[in-house]
């Protein structure tokens, strides 16, 4: 059975006594201290609730453990203290043209000035991997979510379809998400100022 949230005097109602049921799959009704919905979805959706909420702006970003295109495994810990632009995507379904020459441009306006890139790819063969990276022509770190094992996932992260990206302030926080061509330049900006 579907749970409902009544949202009431949201985004246009002409009144407050107006109602607007939403369905959330298996959510409970009850409210977290902050008040915002929390979740009670079991099966498909508790994970991706759970994803959806790891990678929420103001919370932290998990530690992960990937290997690079070398087979050396990277901490994205190690890059505290810079602004990180964390893309998940996955190789074979690869980025469009325009969004290769926007990482590409955000590389040369904000990489002097400390952003780094990290490309993750989720749960794909190291083969078609390699592959890809090399055709991208992804500026930045390269890591691999080989999808197994008892370490942290970036797959845990995945809500949406891919790419996913996401700002992670020096402290490791997540700034922004999901934001794509001048939008994200616009918000990379915000931290990282052109002068």
């Amino acid at each position: 059975m579907l749970g409902e949230f009544i949202l009431i005097g949201y985004q246009g109602l002409s009144t407050p006594e107006e109602e607007v049921r939403v369905p959330f799959a298996r959510t409970s009704r009850s409210l977290s201290h902050q008040g915002e919905p929390r979740s009670q979805a079991t099966g498909p959706d508790a994970r991706q609730a759970g994803s959806w909420h790891r990678t929420a702006q103001g919370q932290p970003f998990p530690s992960l453990c990937l290997p690079d295109t070398a087979g050396v495994r990277t901490d994205i810990a190690t890059l505290r203290g810079r602004y990180v632009l964390v893309t998940l995507w996955q190789p074979g379904r690869l980025t469009n043209e325009a969004q290769v020459l926007n990482f590409q441009k955000l590389a040369r306006q904000f990489g002097p000035r400390g952003l780094v890139q990290v490309h993750i790819a989720c749960a794909s063969p190291r083969r078609l991997w390699q592959q890809s990276v090399r055709a991208s022509g992804l500026p930045g770190t390269h890591l691999r979510d080989m999808g197994r094992g008892k370490q942290k996932r970036a797959t845990e992260l995945v809500d949406s379809q891919l790419p996913l990206t996401l700002l992670i302030s020096p402290d490791g926080y997540v700034l922004a998400r999901n934001l794509h061509g001048r939008a994200l330049g616009e918000k990379i900006a915000e931290y990282i100022p052109l002068d």
